[in-house]
């Protein structure tokens, strides 16, 4: 599947594994909440404040390093080994913190650092994809979901022997260094001719690729449809177990499994991108995914068994899968640009930062039952959006196919 010389292989591999230390910095903290809540007496709920705190700080990241990246030359490899050393360095200070001030002002460069890791990591990835493809771009999500799960499992691990929470910290903090230390090592400049030629050039005309990104109309949609994905992504992964839990009286554990059945569809989704042949992984995928999605949200909302609706939350979690990876390479394919490609990931991680509040509001507002009819509302809006996008490229850059 990947065919690159051995030494670019290793490269590759390395950039991978910065996206599974990524995960395990933003995965780190929701399954310690509650202990460190108690050990600083303060609720629970306060670190909704730390979850929305982390993701701003993640889009400024992305934002700042797009720009320096353009005005500085500053590579995207340099930005990558900031990002990852500076969040190994943080959980190792982080298994030090002694109030929850010192949590709120430790999750700032915590938020910044992983900005830089995933952002740059990704227009890292971009640039060994070969061809109209995505199949890179989707593996690097599953070397993420690896660190999404082992994350919230060490803590389970130390939280279940009775250790402190603060072990879990160090460890995470010696593994991202061990990471962060096999990327300098396997991944170093190495000269064009042994760089990864893509057979496909960034779609745009010149005056197209040097537009300011306040100008570009293509970026603020690329950029709303990441937002728009994510919004719905997170809302769903917040509030599945509680539909379920208060909609089909399951118990707590029955309703957490439910969950656990939405990540599983979302790693295969991003593996079947993987062996479909390439042309399907781009603009096809994006628009099967969208429709998958909307399909599986109106079964939800309007499945009378829970049986139909854990089939449907399969469905969604393998529909929505591919379609993170498969807005960041088309945003790369689009303007081959690292500040274009950076800006639409730091506005898509704004919904991280609002998705579970405002699946929160419409909860509240309209209660628990609602909550699927908006999400497939919303979904509709995403396709609806898809379609708009790739009408617009076509007709602005009068480019072929991707």
């Amino acid at each position: 599947m990947i065919h690159l010389p051995s030494e670019q292989k290793l490269s590759l591999y390395s950039v991978l594994l910065t996206l599974t230390a990524f995960a395990l910095s933003a995965n780190a903290i929701p399954p310690l909440a509650t202990t460190i809540a108690q050990q600083f007496t303060v609720s629970y709920e306060a670190f909704g404040y730390v979850f929305m705190l982390q993701y701003l700080c993640f889009t400024c990241a992305s934002l700042s390093g797009g720009y320096l990246h353009h005005r500085c030359g500053i590579s995207s490899r340099i930005l990558v080994l900031a990002g990852v050393f500076g969040t190994a360095v943080l959980f190792l200070v982080g298994s030090m913190l002694s109030g929850f001030f010192w949590v709120l002002s430790w999750i700032v460069p915590l938020g910044f650092a992983g900005g830089l890791t995933e952002t740059f990591s990704s227009v890292l990835i971009a640039g060994f994809e070969q061809g109209n493809s995505s199949r890179l771009m989707n593996l690097s999500q599953v070397f993420y979901c690896i660190g999404a799960i082992a994350s919230p499992q060490l803590a389970a691990i130390l939280l279940e022997a009775h250790l402190s929470w603060r072990l879990a910290f160090l460890i995470l903090g010696i593994c991202t260094l061990c990471i962060g230390i096999i990327f300098m090592r396997f991944n170093k400049p190495i000269s064009p001719p042994l760089r990864p030629q893509p057979t496909s050039q960034p779609i745009g005309t010149p005056r197209q690729m040097q537009l300011p990104l306040r100008h570009d109309r293509l970026f603020y949609l690329m950029a709303l449809l990441l937002f728009l994905y994510v919004v719905i992504e997170i809302s769903s992964a917040s509030w599945i177990a509680a539909y379920f839990e208060k909609s089909f009286h399951l118990s707590a554990s029955m309703a957490a499994r439910r969950l656990s059945l939405f990540w599983t569809g979302l790693i295969l989704g991003r593996v079947m991108m993987l062996v479909v042949p390439a042309r399907f992984t781009l603009w096809p995928g994006l628009i099967g995914g969208s429709f998958g999605m909307c399909i599986g949200n109106t079964l939800l909302a309007f499945s009378g068994s829970y049986g139909t609706a854990t089939a449907s939350i399969f469905i969604v979690g393998m529909a929505a899968g591919p379609i993170w990876p498969i807005i960041v390479m088309l945003s790369q394919h689009m303007r081959g640009s690292a500040r274009f490609t950076s800006g639409v990931i730091g506005i898509g991680a704004l919904g991280a930062a609002l998705g579970p509040f405002l699946g929160s509001l419409v909860i509240r507002s309209c209660g628990v039952e609602e909550f699927f009819p908006v999400l497939s509302g919303a979904s509709m809006v995403l396709l609806g959006l898809i379609l708009v996008t790739k009408y617009t490229r076509t007709r602005s850059t009068n480019a072929y196919e991707i």
